[in-house]
């Protein structure tokens, strides 16, 4: 007989919190105050300043090709002012140092 008793008395518990608001802020009637809002996510800003990575370049590709590999990768080409035709043998910063984006590479150039 308990397990029949059980059904019974969960539907009546259930009726008497829908019927007060048990559980919740509002009166049953519907009538109190709008629930508070949840707090608004914030964002932190970052303060670290996006970085990349001075592109690598087999020896002898032409100072066009070094340039446009250095823009795409965010940076600043610096190109010393000679006669063509001329190659790049080596970049300032290295590459494969990591530098903020927006950095000036000097561009080492040979003759050949």
């Amino acid at each position: 007989m308990r397990l029949r008793a059980l059904p019974a008395a969960l539907a009546t518990l259930l009726t008497v919190v829908a019927l007060t608001g048990c559980g919740s802020d509002q009166p049953a009637d519907g009538t109190g105050p709008p629930p508070s809002p949840a707090p608004a996510a914030t964002s932190t800003p970052a303060t670290t300043p996006a970085t990349t990575v001075v592109p690598a370049f087999t020896l002898g590709t032409s100072v066009d090709t070094v340039v446009v590999m250095l823009e795409q990768a965010g940076l600043v080409a610096e190109v010393p002012d000679v006669d063509d035709p001329h190659y790049a043998v080596a970049t300032d910063p290295a590459a494969g140092v990591e530098v903020p984006i927006g950095t000036t590479v000097s561009v080492l150039v040979g003759d050949g």
